[in-house]
């Protein structure tokens, strides 16, 4: 897995593409889907970053211990069903509560609109952006003093 400022960039790089087009709303299910991989990246980020500190992790209940996102391919290698995106939405679950309800948001509907539903209404995009993408920017600036800039 690429390291703390890779994936930092990364999300960064997304916000950027999504602030070139958010507000037209007229790609509704891009929005959605680039707000969360812009959130995938940040809780990597964040993950590498307490990883780099030594602390662990928690995967599901099953309290599988984790001490990068690396370790997610480990748990898949080994036998585990869940997807990456499952396993990444467990770990963000059991220690991130306080943007679970945002992520999970970004990724039912990330899915949704990939591969069900591509009429995404203007309020779900607005949601994903300026409330959900917002609040997972926020705490990851807090986890990690990473200073993104959502000038969205």
């Amino acid at each position: 897995m690429p390291d703390i400022s890779l994936h930092k960039n990364q999300a960064q790089h997304n916000i950027d593409f999504l602030n070139s087009f958010f507000k037209s709303f007229q790609y509704n299910d891009w929005t959605i889907t680039v707000s969360f991989y812009a959130a995938i990246h940040l809780v990597e980020a964040v993950i590498a970053h307490f990883g780099s500190k030594g602390a662990e992790l928690l995967v599901g209940p099953e309290k599988k211990i984790i001490f990068h996102s690396a370790d997610i391919e480990i748990l898949h290698a080994r036998g585990d069903k869940k997807t990456y995106h499952q396993l990444r939405g467990l770990i963000v679950q059991y220690n991130f509560p306080v943007i679970c309800t945002e992520y999970k948001f970004l990724s039912d509907n990330s899915h949704t609109s990939r591969y069900k539903n591509f009429n995404i209404s203007k309020d779900y995009a607005d949601k994903a952006v300026t409330r959900c993408l917002k609040k997972v920017v926020e705490w990851a600036n807090q986890q990690g003093e990473f200073a993104i800039n959502f000038n969205i």
